[in-house]
């Protein structure tokens, strides 16, 4: 059963398309972080890949922590916020649980957003989502983590030409 914090998440809630939203989303047992390791962050960072790459989403960074990430999403036309968050959900959860062998409830239910409005106010979501590991002590700079947009190896993935459009 949902938290009475939980249900409230989806008040005012306004999916619109080219629109970008902030998202987290938290592990159901955050006892248990088992996010940031290579196999369980790359389920769901592909998850992200394969949404971007069928165009239903553009990605303006993530961080994969271990009991929770951070994405910034550009909506396509496609699909409502809501729809990419429900069918992120499902496939990792079953993806992952099966990868550790467990059944049951992965995710919490429901996820924070919040709909950046312009260019300052997305790169200061930019720079807090990729300076989280950090502020946890998991590396000393932002470009160490492996499970982040911060990190070289995914810095191509976003897609600054989208998000330049969106915010002239």
């Amino acid at each position: 059963m949902a938290s009475p914090h939980q249900k409230n998440l989806r008040k005012g809630r306004k999916s619109l398309p080219f629109h970008v939203y902030y998202v987290t989303k938290c592990l159901f047992d955050k006892s248990y972080p088992v996010l940031a390791n290579e196999a369980n962050a790359n389920i769901l960072i592909s998850s992200l890949d394969w949404l971007r790459k069928q165009e239903i989403i553009k990605i303006g960074g993530f961080v994969v922590m271990p009991d929770h990430y951070h994405a910034i999403i550009g909506l396509t036309e496609k699909k409502t916020l809501g729809q990419v968050m429900e069918s992120l959900d499902k496939f990792t959860a079953r993806r992952i649980n099966s990868f550790l062998n467990n059944k049951g409830k992965f995710w919490q239910e429901g996820f924070f957003d919040h709909c950046n409005r312009n260019l300052v106010e997305y790169r200061g979501t930019l720079e807090y989502i990729h300076q989280n590991p950090v502020r946890k002590g998991l590396v000393e700079i932002a470009e160490n983590w492996p499970y982040s947009t911060a990190n070289p190896q995914y810095t191509d993935w976003i897609d600054w030409k989208w998000f330049g459009i969106i915010f002239p």
